[in-house]
């Protein structure tokens, strides 16, 4: 996709058109933007929470673990991701380096902040 999109700016910018230029350089752009998004994706599990961090232009989301739904794996023609479902009907996708390890981590928090906790009275 990134190429593509490089490709296209590159085509743009050969024609020396002003029209052209502009396009190219909203192109080139969006190239940045999605080069950045790959390469500094961060994914942070831990006790109660997930935070999702997609590249320095964008904010956090942080997304409590007991309210996640459904983890899933989608594949498409060309790409898989990590359909996260969580809350009333909200959703987030993933791409983490070990998709396996990502969605084992976390349903084994979703386990263990939805296991009832024991009753300890000593009956006194």
């Amino acid at each position: 996709m990134v190429v593509v999109i490089a490709l296209l700016a590159l085509s743009f910018l050969w024609n020396r058109d002003s029209a052209e230029a502009v396009i190219a350089l909203c192109l080139a752009l969006l190239a940045v933007i999605l080069i950045d998004r790959i390469l500094h994706s961060v994914y942070i599990v831990d006790d109660a929470t997930l935070t999702v961090c997609r590249g320095r232009f964008t904010r956090r989301r942080t997304i409590p673990v007991d309210s996640i739904t459904t983890v899933r794996t989608v594949r498409r023609l060309f790409t898989s991701y990590i359909l996260i479902e969580y809350g009333a009907s909200d959703h987030i996708t993933a791409q983490p380096d070990n998709p396996t390890a990502f969605i084992k981590e976390l349903d084994r928090r979703r386990h263990i902040t939805t296991e009832p906790t024991p009753n300890h009275s000593d009956g006194i």
